[in-house]
């Protein structure tokens, strides 16, 4: 147990923050999403879909993208086809593949949800931050993160 490398007191102060930026944050940005239906999970997997060409990734890309298992996907999937917005179809040349498409209605919904989720990310996070600061930000999540995984780049509303 003495060979452990614990955290000095910076370090420390870093994660905890990062705990709680994750748990009360969070929490903040699901009223907005309960507002109109959703949890994160199925508005991250509506954006993804939206920002995608034609609207539209097979089952694999999009549990890839969003970093949802196959089968927590498909749990939300399921919510979300029940609601109207997204379908589900079988590739025309593997039928083993699904394709998954946003619908008319869940385009509308990610285009009415976004400027109260983006004014939530800014009251919470940004609004708070210098220039500078969301450089170094960037730059050190930004680090992490490719180690974990990564997202579609990001298409500009327009």
């Amino acid at each position: 147990m003495s060979d452990v490398p614990w955290l000095d007191a910076e370090e420390e102060r870093v994660w905890r923050s990062l705990v709680l930026l994750w748990r009360l944050g969070f929490l903040q940005l699901e009223r907005t999403f309960r507002q109109h239906g959703l949890i994160h999970l199925e508005y991250g997997v509506l954006a993804v879909l939206a920002e995608s060409d034609e609207g539209q990734l097979t089952a694999g890309q999009l549990a890839a993208l969003t970093g949802l298992s196959t089968s927590h996907l498909s749990h939300r999937l399921k919510n979300l086809e029940t609601k109207g917005l997204i379908a589900r179809s079988p590739d025309a040349e593997d039928r083993r593949i699904v394709n998954i498409t946003v619908t008319n209605a869940g385009r509308r919904l990610v285009d009415e949800v976004a400027p109260a989720h983006v004014t939530d990310v800014r009251r919470l996070v940004f609004d708070h931050l210098r220039d500078d600061e969301v450089q170094v930000l960037a730059a050190s999540l930004g680090r992490l993160a490719d180690r974990l995984g990564t997202f579609p780049p990001r298409r500009t509303p327009g």
